[in-house]
């Protein structure tokens, strides 16, 4: 019985994974390739709290996880402190297209912090490293994925930089973020389904990678 539910779970992992990236490949077509890319656009917020709600409904113990929040208040808390000081990242503003702000950020922001970074760990736990190679190595990977984001993100008004320019130590200070998230997530051993992980993260590099190319 066990086998077979757990079998049943891994199939709604494929369906699920597998509805997302046909979704998401519609939804590059229509923002690059057709004469709806505002109004498909101007959905981002919605697409998010899909996102999000399918994430968490798989991923059910992270619901009221205490380290799992810590990460989303600290997620915030930076990009809060970021947007109204310039200090950590540069001088950039977000507009509404994400959906609902407190102090100037967007609250899916927060949640992204947590979803993305769980999903890195859980790519990088798959290799047989040490902890803290993996902390590093899965910050670098966040890195990497933030400079496929990032151009695409300002072509699509989610925000933009002082002068268009997206200055270096925005990626610095994102490592090092990472790094303390990593941390959390690593030592406090969050649970979380790894197969849906290693689909949710396809769809974002596909989804972002192929915005990038047909800019």
């Amino acid at each position: 019985m066990k086998n077979q539910k757990a079998l049943q779970f891994k199939n709604i992992n494929h369906y699920i994974g597998i509805f997302l990236i046909v979704f998401h490949l519609f939804g590059v077509y229509f923002i690059r390739f057709s004469q709806y890319s505002d109004y498909v656009v101007s959905l981002t917020s919605f697409n998010l709290i899909a996102c999000f709600l399918i994430f968490f409904l798989l991923n059910k113990k992270l619901l009221l996880n205490f380290w799992a929040i810590i990460i989303i208040v600290f997620g915030m808390i930076v990009e809060i402190i970021g947007v109204q000081t310039n200090l950590l990242f540069g001088t950039y503003s977000y507009s509404d297209i994400l959906g609902f702000k407190v102090f100037g950020v967007p609250l899916a922001i927060g949640f992204n912090w947590l979803v993305l970074s769980i999903c890195s760990r859980d790519l990088i736990s798959i290799f047989n490293l040490g902890t803290k190679a993996k902390v590093i190595i899965a910050a670098i990977f966040l890195v990497l994925i933030d400079l496929i984001i990032e151009p695409v993100a300002v072509s699509l008004d989610f925000w933009q930089w002082e002068g268009g320019v997206i200055p270096l130590y925005n990626y610095l200070s994102w490592l090092l973020i990472a790094i303390v998230i990593q941390i959390i997530l690593f030592k406090a051993k969050i649970e979380t389904n790894r197969l849906f992980s290693f689909y949710y993260l396809f769809v974002q590099l596909i989804f972002f990678s192929l915005l990038l190319i047909f800019k």
